[in-house]
C-alpha cells in the first residue's frame, strides 16, 4: 500500500505476534464502516502448519480488516498448535516524508498519543540505534471491564536500506517485549519510501 505525494510514495507496514489471555479485535472508532472479512479453506492461502512466504506459519483462518480511504488494512491470522497466539500484519499509506514517520516513530514517548489502545509509553533507556521502553495497553471490554497489559520492550532501530530492484529506501525497527504480561509479543515496524516515477 503506497501513496503519493510530491517527494514520492511512502508504505509504512506493521507486524506484530502476541500471546494474550483475552481475545481482542481492536477496531478504530474514527473510520467508519469498515467491513471484517473472514477467508476459509478455499481461499488461495496455504494450508494450516505451512511456512508463508516470511516463514512464519499460516492457517485457514483469516480476518482482515481494511478501509480504502485511508489506505489501512490489518490482516489477524491464528497461528495453529499455539492457543491465543495471532500474527498480526497492519499496512497504512502516509503522506509524509520517510523521515518524517521515522522521526514519528523514534518520538518513543510521544507514541501513546497515536497508537491506539497504548496509554503509557515511557523511555526507560536509550543508545545510538536502541531504545528500552515501558508500556501500558488498554481496552475496553463488554460490561465495563478493562484489559489492560504492561510490558518492558526492546527496541532495535536498523539503518536505512536501499532496495536497488523497486528504488525504494526503507528503515525498520524491530521489537521484543523481555518482561511483561504477554508470554511473546514482538515485531517490526517498517518505513518503506518509493519515488513516485518508479511506481508504475
Amino acid at each position: 500500500f503506497v501513496s503519493s505525494s510530491p517527494h514520492g510514495r511512502r508504505r509504512l507496514t506493521h507486524t506484530t505476534t502476541a500471546w494474550s489471555p483475552a481475545r481482542i479485535r481492536l477496531v478504530s472508532r474514527s473510520a467508519p464502516s469498515r467491513n471484517p472479512l473472514r477467508r476459509s479453506s478455499s481461499s488461495s492461502e496455504p494450508a494450516p502448519g505451512v511456512a508463508g512466504d516470511e516463514g512464519e506459519y499460516v492457517d485457514r483462518e483469516v480476518e482482515e480488516d481494511r478501509d480504502e480511504r485511508y489506505g489501512f488494512e490489518m490482516e489477524v491470522r491464528k497461528l495453529p498448535g499455539k492457543k491465543n497466539r495471532r500474527l498480526v500484519r497492519a499496512r497504512v499509506r502516509v503522506g509524509a516524508p520517510l523521515r518524517a514517520v521515522w522521526a514519528t516513530l523514534t518520538d518513543y514517548e510521544g507514541l501513546a498519543g497515536f497508537i491506539p489502545g497504548l496509554s503509557e509509553c515511557r523511555l526507560l533507556h536509550q543508545d545510538k540505534a536502541f531504545a528500552r521502553l515501558y508500556q501500558v495497553g488498554e481496552q475496553d471490554l463488554a460490561l465495563g471491564f478493562k484489559f489492560n497489559a504492561k510490558g518492558t520492550i526492546d527496541c532495535y532501530e536498523g539503518e536505512m536500506e536501499l532496495l536497488p530492484e523497486s528504488g525504494a529506501r526503507r528503515r525498520e525497527i524491530d521489537f521484543n517485549m523481555v518482561d511483561g504480561d504477554f508470554k511473546v509479543f514482538q515485531g517490526k515496524w517498517s518505513v518503506q519510501e518509493r519515488r513516485a516515477k518508479l511506481i508504475a
